[in-house]
């Protein structure tokens, strides 16, 4: 029989909850799968598309048949499989992704119960799932999505051989490691080593270092990895197989590949907005953990586990230092942050320290309330933009957050509530309105609409980019229906009789200079970064430069 509201309880109200904001939640991804894809992600379903149309799942091409190297085939395996099914579509790219994701949330719990009680693991898995990198990196297809859940789930396998020695969790451990390195190469392989090592170092087991079944997984590993070796080795040579086994990474912690930062705390900062709502857990929780090694000499008895802490430590340090950083690639250590911050946020509201509890609410809070302003100052200035439903669902959205500081009783609901109400609201505004906002100002992806909408596959299309040899423009190579050329002089457009030219602002000006005649020049605004000056509409003209696109 259905309760009336007088019989609900306190803890019916937090579960209740928890479902209607996982709808929500589950609303806030489905609208990024709707968006157009930029940068990497762009790439990575350019040459999805490619294997689609080519049927070659070994030798990566981009559109043109131009040979690709950086990434091994997985994802664009999955790409591939997903447009076969649905059709070459933003959720077809995309929706797989997050099915992947799915399994490594379900998968973070399991080896969390692993270690710790259920609560532990639950609120691991909510922490992971709702942290606002999470929805991020959905909206911005990366192969760090994907290793993560493939490094989960060899680290889970491995994690049930070394308890009940059972050899089929080592073979399924070591075939998940192989999947990882067929995603993203070596990391797949470190990340396990790092995670492991370090727990068998600080309970000093070296009994485990020396085991005959490690060989076994050595070639179960060289067996899953053997298409992305011969794809390497069919196109490239021994330079591909070098640059997936050691230059790949190497080259960019070195600066050998490009230097784009010698912060050594961009992965803190970086941490901070990633984890949002939960980064002063993880930094709690972190703190605590490294704080009882030191206490105990960096000696853990064997009862307890610093796998989590053995997967962050040693590759944190290695980014850190590397001279060439992305925000995405502390992706695959998201779960290890979720389990130790969701073990001391449970320790914190249920007993740890009174003191230490009320500043750790009193920051949360704060953050939360900030978020909230951000989020009211975007609507508010755009109001006249916002589609009416995304502003009544954040609206909703608030009212759960007010309901469950008022009705819960017990601190960590009342937290947990709070903060999963705020972090759907912002990925609602993000996903439904930021993201498509920052297209409407993307010049190239505007482009390849007006070419597609008044031209067919056959137009002439020049793309003039001189200085730079076999260039290439991922946006393009997905979404532009004519074949591009890429002029490296003036003079190559002069011959073109019918058709289009698209050039950046430097490049205008060199065919200005030149005189050659368009019946149509149209400017295209292109946004430079994305921030309050942009979500401003009095003030976005500030954050353009601009693109051109011409017809002949």
């Amino acid at each position: 029989m259905i309760k009336s509201l007088s019989q609900i309880s306190k803890e019916d109200h937090f579960e209740i909850l928890l479902v209607v904001l996982s709808l929500l939640l589950l609303a806030s991804y489905y609208m990024g799968f709707l968006s157009p894809a930029r940068g990497d992600a762009v790439r990575y379903a350019a040459i999805g598309q490619e294997m689609l149309h080519n049927g070659n799942f070994i030798e990566l091409q981009n559109r043109g048949g131009v040979p690709y190297m950086q990434k091994p085939p997985l994802l664009f395996w999955i790409i591939w499989s997903s447009f076969k099914v649905f059709g070459i579509t933003h959720f077809a790219f995309k929706m797989p992704i997050f099915l992947i994701t799915l399994l490594g949330v379900f998968i973070t719990y399991k080896n969390a119960l692993l270690h710790y009680d259920k609560k532990v693991a639950q609120v691991a898995a909510i922490f992971l799932i709702t942290a606002f990198g999470t929805i991020f990196y959905h909206n911005d297809i990366h192969t760090d999505t994907v290793i993560t859940t493939t490094i989960m789930l060899s680290i889970w396998q491995l994690n049930l051989f070394l308890r009940n020695e059972k050899f089929v969790h080592l073979l399924w451990g070591f075939f998940f490691i192989g999947l990882s390195m067929m995603t993203k190469g070596p990391i797949g392989l470190a990340i396990p080593v790092f995670a492991f090592g370090v727990d068998v170092l600080l309970k000093r087991q070296w009994r485990y270092i020396l085991r005959w079944e490690w060989l076994v997984g050595l070639v179960i590993i060289g067996i899953v990895i053997s298409p992305a070796l011969i794809g390497l080795y069919k196109q490239f040579g021994n330079e591909g197989l070098h640059f997936y086994f050691l230059a790949n990474h190497t080259d960019r912690i070195s600066g050998a590949f490009r230097v784009n930062s010698t912060d050594h705390f961009f992965y803190v900062h970086t941490l901070l907005w990633e984890y949002l709502p939960w980064s002063i857990f993880i930094l709690f929780g972190f703190f605590q953990e490294i704080r009882k090694l030191v206490l105990q000499k960096c000696k853990l008895p064997s009862t307890e586990e610093a796998i989590n802490v053995g997967g962050i430590v040693i590759f944190f340090f290695i980014v850190s230092v590397s001279k060439f950083k992305g925000p995405n690639y502390i992706i695959p250590l998201f779960p290890f942050f979720a389990v130790i911050a969701a073990k001391w946020a449970v320790r914190l509201y249920e007993g740890f320290h009174a003191g230490t509890l009320k500043a750790v609410s009193i920051i949360q809070y704060v953050a939360l309330v900030a978020i909230w302003c951000i989020i009211g100052y975007v609507v508010v200035v755009n109001i006249s933009d916002v589609p009416i439903l995304l502003s009544i669902s954040i609206v909703f959205t608030l009212l759960l957050f007010m309901f469950a500081l008022i009705k819960l009783d017990k601190k960590l609901h009342k937290m947990i509530v709070a903060s999963c109400a705020t972090i759907v609201a912002l990925g609602l505004l993000f996903n439904t309105y930021v993201v498509p906002l920052t297209f409407d100002y993307h010049g190239i992806y505007q482009a390849t609409k007006i070419v597609n909408k008044r031209g067919d596959s056959s137009s002439n299309f020049i793309y003039l980019h001189p200085g730079v040899v076999n260039a290439t423009e991922d946006t393009f190579n997905f979404y532009l229906k004519p074949e591009v050329v890429y002029a490296q002089k003036v003079e190559e457009i002069a011959a073109l009789q019918d058709g289009w030219v698209f050039a950046k602002e430097a490049e205008y000006k060199l065919i200005q200079d030149s005189n050659i005649q368009f019946s149509e020049v149209i400017k295209l605004p292109h946004l430079r970064n994305l921030g309050p000056v942009f979500l401003n509409p009095n003030t976005r003209e500030k954050t353009f430069k601009y693109f051109y696109l011409l017809k002949k």
